[in-house]
C-alpha cells in the first residue's frame, strides 16, 4: 500500500506543478478536483486496463455515486488511499472503463456530436461536455430529497436562474445522460432572424397559453391532467428506449435522452420528442373538455390519479430522486393576470407549483431554467400556498445559480503552451483567449464564427465581440440607460442594494436583460 500511496501521491504533485489550479489546496478539494482525483486512483487499481477511464466516464461516474466526494477527500486530506482504492464504487469504474476497452464498437455514454461541416448552433451545444457542474447539480437535488420532516420541501422544484450562455440548458441535458429526465422547452417565439438552441415544444407550450380568463382551480385541474398524461405516454415508451439502449450499448437514462433527441434540429425537436407530447397534449386536450364546465371541486380526486401516474421510478431505485422532470425558458410561466379576481389571483407557475406540492412523496424532482431572477416570480411567498403546507411541507428550495465560469481558460492555455507560444499579456488580450474566460457561451461562439470562416461557409455569425456587444446592451441600436449601467457593472463590479426593491427591480432587470451575473 505504501508504494500506491506514493504512486497517487506522485500523481498528484505532478498535476499541482504543471498546473496550479489543480490541487491548489492541501486542506480540500475544489470542485473539478474530485473527477481529476478519481482518474488518478482508478489508473492504479487494475494494471491490465489499458485505457483507463476519462474526466469525462469519472464525472458520469461521480454523478451516480455522490459517497466518492467524501471517500475522495477524506483520502486526500490524509494522504492515505488504501481504502479508496478497494472502494466498491472505483472497482466499479474500473470494470466498466475495461468493459469498454473490450468493446470497440461501444457508442460513448451519450449522444454524439453531429459532424456537419457548417458549424451550426446545435454542433457547438452538442460538444464534448467540460466541467462537473451537473454532477453538483445531481448531488445538490440529492441533498434537497433527503431533508427529514423538520425541514422538508413543500415541493420538489428548484429553479435555476442565471443570464444567458452560463450553460442553463447544456447542465440539464449532461445530467439527464445519468438521471432519466423528461425535457420541455416552452420558449415563446423568437423575433425575426434571431435563433438559438435547443428548440421548443411548441404543442406543449400552446397548451399553457390563454390562461388569463381561467380560475386558478380550473387551471390546477389543468396542469394535474396534462402531468399525467405525459408521465404515461413516457412510460408507454420505455420498450423503444430499452432497443434503443440494446442497440447502442447506453444506460437506460442516457439511451432515453438520445431516443428524445434522434433527428433533432436547431429549428425542431426531434421525431420521437414531438410525437411523445403530440400524444401526451393531445390526451390533455380531451380530458380538460370535459372539465371546463364543472365547478372542479374533483380536483383531489385528480391530483389522485397524478400520483398514481408517476411510476416511473419503478425502473430506477437506484437513487433518491429517479426522474428529473425540466422546464428550460420556463419564465413566461410567470406572467401574472391582467386582472386579480376572487377566482384568479396567482400566476401559472404558481398554480403549477400547487399541483407539484402533490408530488412532494414521489421520487421526482422538477427543474425551471429561466433567466428571470424576480424574486417575488420564481422564489413565491408563503402566503401564495394553501395552509395544506402545514402538513405537506414548510421548506421552499432556494434557485440554484452556481454553473461553468471560466471553463475553457485552462484548455486554452494548455494550447498556448502547446504552441510554445508564452501567458504574456498580449496574448492575454487576443481574441482566443479572452473569448475562453468568463461564460461558456463565448468560447462556443468564436469556435463557431472561426469553423465557418474556415470553411468558407455563408452567412458567418457575428464576431463575437459584435455578438458581446450585442448581447450586453439587449440588441439596442442605441445606447440607453440600462445598457450603460450594464457596461458599467461589467467594467468596475457594480453592487445593487438588496433592501430597496427599485433596486432589486433593476438588477432583477439586469440578469434577465443585460447579461448580470446572479450571484
Amino acid at each position: 500500500m505504501a508504494d500506491i500511496n506514493a504512486c497517487i501521491i506522485k500523481a498528484i504533485n505532478q498535476h499541482r506543478q504543471s498546473d496550479s489550479v489543480y490541487f491548489s489546496s492541501r486542506d480540500k478539494l475544489a470542485s473539478w478536483d474530485f473527477c481529476l482525483l478519481l482518474r488518478i486512483v482508478s489508473c492504479t487499481v487494475v494494471d491490465s486496463v489499458a485505457s483507463p477511464p476519462d474526466l469525462r466516464m469519472c464525472g458520469t461516474h461521480l454523478a451516480g455515486h455522490i459517497e466518492l466526494f467524501t471517500a475522495l477527500e477524506s483520502a486526500y486530506l490524509s494522504k492515505s488511499f488504501a481504502d479508496l482504492v478497494h472502494h466498491p464504487s472505483v472497482i466499479a469504474l474500473v470494470t466498466t472503463a475495461k468493459e469498454a476497452e473490450d468493446d470497440t464498437d461501444m457508442e460513448p455514454s451519450g449522444p454524439r456530436a453531429k459532424s456537419s461541416s457548417n458549424g451550426s448552433l446545435q454542433t457547438a451545444f452538442e460538444e464534448p461536455y467540460l466541467g462537473v457542474a451537473h454532477t453538483r447539480f445531481i448531488a445538490a437535488l440529492e441533498y434537497y430529497s433527503s431533508y427529514g420532516d423538520n425541514k422538508k420541501p413543500y415541493m420538489k422544484s428548484i429553479s435555476v436562474i442565471q443570464s444567458s450562455g452560463m450553460g442553463k440548458s447544456r447542465m440539464v441535458e449532461e445530467a439527464a445522460k445519468t438521471v432519466f429526465t423528461i425535457p420541455a422547452n416552452i420558449r415563446e417565439p423568437l423575433p425575426e432572424g434571431q435563433k438559438t438552441y435547443p428548440p421548443p415544444d411548441i404543442k406543449l407550450r400552446a397548451y399553457f397559453m390563454d390562461h388569463e380568463r381561467k380560475s386558478d382551480k380550473l387551471l390546477q385541474a389543468e396542469y394535474a391532467i396534462l402531468l399525467k398524461h405525459i408521465f404515461a405516454t413516457a412510460k408507454s415508451k420505455f420498450a423503444y428506449a430499452r432497443d434503443y439502449r440494446m442497440n447502442k450499448s447506453l444506460t437506460l437514462a442516457a439511451a432515453w435522452a438520445d431516443y428524445l433527441n434522434q433527428d433533432q434540429t436547431p429549428e425542431e425537436v426531434g421525431t420521437e420528442r414531438r410525437a411523445l407530447y403530440d400524444q401526451a397534449v393531445g390526451a390533455a386536450i380531451t380530458e380538460r373538455l370535459m372539465i371546463a364546465t364543472d365547478r372542479y371541486d374533483s380536483n383531489g380526486v385528480r391530483f389522485q390519479e397524478l400520483k398514481g401516474s408517476v411510476s416511473l421510478y419503478s425502473l430506477f431505485r437506484i437513487r433518491k430522486n429517479a426522474c428529473f422532470f425540466y422546464f428550460d425558458e420556463a419564465h413566461c410561466l410567470t406572467a401574472q393576470p391582467a386582472i386579480l379576481t376572487e377566482w384568479r389571483t396567482r400566476n401559472p407557475y404558481h398554480n403549477l407549483g400547487s399541483v407539484l406540492s402533490e408530488l412532494v412523496g414521489q421520487p421526482i424532482f422538477f427543474i425551471f431554467l429561466s433567466t428571470n431572477s424576480h424574486i417575488q416570480k420564481f422564489d413565491p411567498p408563503v402566503g401564495s400556498y394553501p395552509s395544506l403546507r402545514v402538513y405537506k411541507g414548510t421548506y421552499l428550495i432556494p434557485p440554484f445559480t452556481e454553473l461553468p465560469f471560466d471553463i475553457f481558460a485552462n484548455q486554452t492555455l494548455q494550447e498556448l503552451s502547446k504552441s510554445n507560444q508564452p501567458w504574456s499579456l498580449e496574448n492575454a488580450c487576443t481574441v482566443g483567449v479572452m473569448s475562453s474566460m468568463g461564460r461558456p457561451m463565448w468560447f462556443v461562439h468564436h469556435k463557431l464564427w472561426n469553423d465557418q470562416k474556415s470553411t468558407g461557409e455563408k452567412p458567418l455569425v457575428d464576431h463575437v465581440i459584435s455578438f458581446a456587444r450585442m448581447k450586453l446592451t439587449a440588441g439596442a441600436a442605441d445606447s440607453t440607460p440600462e445598457a450603460e449601467l450594464a457596461a458599467l457593472s461589467a467594467r468596475i463590479g457594480l453592487t445593487f442594494e438588496s433592501i430597496s426593491p427599485t433596486a432589486r427591480e433593476m438588477e432583477s432587470r439586469q440578469v434577465e436583460l443585460y447579461m448580470r451575473i446572479r450571484v
